[in-house]
């Protein structure tokens, strides 16, 4: 008898926890953030059939066709490249105010932080290119020609 209630009452915390997981899923997914990222990510399916219309209609000359298609996709392109291109240009500007303020302590003040600068945006930089960059070569096999000898 006691273990028919142990499991009665095992199953109603189980079916809890379920709820609880529902209830947290669903606060997530209806959350303000989440909400516009989706629409930033779907955004573009007007866009797209826009485009789409643009370059099936036979009617339109085809440069006219390919410069309307351009435009679309270089405002599509803005809405993405914007916000790293203002990051950049940003970045400049601090490291540019940097080393104006650092200019009037002295010349060996403006030379040190004129190579940390570099030095850090460089590194930043690599960074950025490493994934880009292939694989380099196995060397095993110049190991197991030393171990031949």
């Amino acid at each position: 008898m006691k273990t028919k209630h142990l499991f009665e009452k095992l199953k109603e915390a189980k079916a809890e926890g379920e709820r609880r997981e529902k209830e947290k899923l669903s606060r997530i997914m209806n959350s303000e953030p989440l909400r516009l990222s989706f629409k930033l990510s779907f955004h573009d399916e007007t866009r797209s059939s826009e485009l789409e219309q643009i370059l099936t209609d036979t009617e339109a000359p085809y440069f006219k066709r390919i410069r309307s298609a351009s435009w679309v996709e270089l405002k599509l392109l803005f809405h993405l490249a914007a916000p790293a291109v203002i990051v950049y240009l940003l970045n400049n500007v601090v490291s540019m105010s940097t080393q104006i303020f650092c200019g009037h302590l002295g010349n060996l003040e403006l030379a040190a932080v004129s190579l940390g600068n570099t030095g850090i945006q460089m590194f930043a930089y690599g960074l950025m290119v490493i994934p880009l960059l292939p694989p380099p070569p196995p060397l095993s096999h110049i190991y197991m020609d030393d171990c031949d000898h």
